[in-house]
């Protein structure tokens, strides 16, 4: 075990957007950490909330920081990020709470300088036990480890379970604020391609991590990824994907998805699992399909913005 004055001095950055209903238990989780409390601190950093979001930071004893010019988790993140002193930056989502010994589990691995990326484990929690947090668990549990995507080659994390050594996180600017989602996976494989540095998978260094109240949040997050997803490829070229493979893969889950849904209404007529069954795949299909838009809107964007920098050039 690291004795504690090895321990690395940590700043934990907390972006928030609208969570009055989760920032409260998230911080106090953070507050109590068996991670010696006089080797971290914790900044909260409030992204242009329109609720009580800020009231509530401020009863705790936590360091308060503002982003009002740009909306988006990349930029609250690497304005956090510049108001911290630590050695290692803990990135922690909002809608989060830590078990008790997260930071020391999180922390294994600091001693090899070849460790870029501490990563942790995010598991899923259903609030609500209906067919939205039923799907919300099942999705993270398939996101455990993250250690590959297909097509993709190289390991991800995250971006709210990880320690990103500050060393680093200067080296590459942060996370790049043009991203709406899909920041955290460029910054993983930048830490890999740039700096030929690792990520080391810490899986029993846990957060758990709640659900979402409306299908439409579901939706609007898959929607973000899309477009995110556009933009990581045009940056990770060997990361292309084929848009015609990608929509072909979704109409065959469509259709596997009606099958199955049918089989469900056979088999069982009667009672909560029918529409539980038939929920949960209505959900599927409709998280593929908001996919497929988001990317289709991420490339509109990209063809607008080229030929308006080209016009631009043109003219200049």
């Amino acid at each position: 075990m690291m004795p504690i004055d090895m321990k690395p001095f940590l700043s934990v950055v907390i972006p928030v957007y609208n969570g009055a209903k989760t920032i409260g238990p998230c911080i106090e989780s953070l507050l109590n950490q068996s991670y010696p409390a006089e080797r971290y601190e914790i900044i909260v950093v409030n992204n242009s909330s329109s609720d009580n979001t800020r009231e509530i930071i401020l009863r705790y004893p936590v360091l308060y920081v503002e982003e009002n010019q740009k909306k988006g988790v990349a930029p609250a993140r690497n304005k956090g990020a510049k108001a911290a002193k630590g050695e290692g930056l803990a990135f922690f989502d909002a809608d989060q709470v830590a078990t008790p010994d997260y930071l020391c589990k999180l922390v294994n691995g600091w001693d090899d300088p070849k460790n870029g990326v501490l990563v942790g484990r995010n598991i899923g929690v259903d609030t609500q036990n209906n067919a939205l947090g039923q799907y919300w668990v099942s999705e993270w549990k398939l996101k455990k480890p993250q250690l590959s995507i297909t097509d993709r080659r190289l390991p991800f994390f995250s971006g709210g379970i990880v320690i990103i050594r500050t060393a680093v996180f200067v080296k590459l600017n942060g996370f790049d604020e043009r991203f709406s989602s899909f920041e955290d996976v460029d910054f993983s494989w930048r830490v890999q391609k740039e700096l030929n540095l690792s990520l080391r998978f810490n899986l029993d260094a846990i957060s758990y991590h709640k659900d979402r109240e409306k299908v439409s949040e579901l939706l609007k997050r898959e929607f973000n990824f899309g477009v995110g997803e556009v933009l990581f490829e045009q940056k990770h070229e060997e990361a292309n994907k084929s848009n015609l493979r990608l929509f072909l893969k979704v109409c065959m889950r469509t259709v596997l998805g009606v099958l199955a849904a049918f089989w469900g209404l056979l088999k069982c007529p009667f009672g909560k699992t029918r529409k539980g069954h038939f929920q949960l795949i209505s959900i599927d299909v409709a998280m593929n399909w908001v996919n497929i838009i988001g990317r289709i809107y991420g490339k509109l964007n990209l063809v607008l913005s080229d030929k308006g920098n080209n016009k631009h050039e043109s003219k200049s």
